[in-house]
């Protein structure tokens, strides 16, 4: 599938119809397969008992352009736009649309995001280059 989104939809719906059938589940994913994990728990939150990312793709928002030293990484272009899915995902309080999702950069290379009326804060650090 060529589509981000088409393949995000897909998997969620089909991970859901297998809980449904199966139940109760401790979903593993692994690389570029982690939105699917968090899609599928969004979609059956009841009957994911537990969620095992390894090394999840991301970061969120953006691909990562891999430069080289001494800058080492760019924001490539906006290919999640719920954060960490290409797909509507739900949040707490609740965000009708990804564009009310503001990611800014800071001066410690960090950068923070949030909902407009979301007291809590995620971050993610930036890579050092060793």
């Amino acid at each position: 599938m060529a589509s981000a989104v088409t393949q995000q939809s897909t998997m969620r719906a089909a991970g859901a119809a297998l809980l449904d059938r199966i139940g109760p589940a401790i979903v593993l994913t692994h690389s570029q397969s982690g939105p699917y994990g968090w899609l599928i728990a969004d979609a059956r939150p009841t009957l994911v008992k537990g969620l095992l990312q390894v090394e999840p793709s991301g970061p969120p928002f953006y691909d990562v352009v891999q430069l080289g030293a001494p800058t080492w990484f760019a924001d490539g272009s906006l290919s999640r736009p719920w954060g960490i899915t290409s797909v509507p995902i739900t949040y707490y309080p609740a965000v009708s649309e990804p564009r009310t999702i503001t990611a800014r950069r800071n001066t410690s290379r960090k950068r923070e995001w949030s909902t407009p009326s979301c007291g809590s804060k995620a971050w993610e650090s930036g890579a050092t280059g060793t």
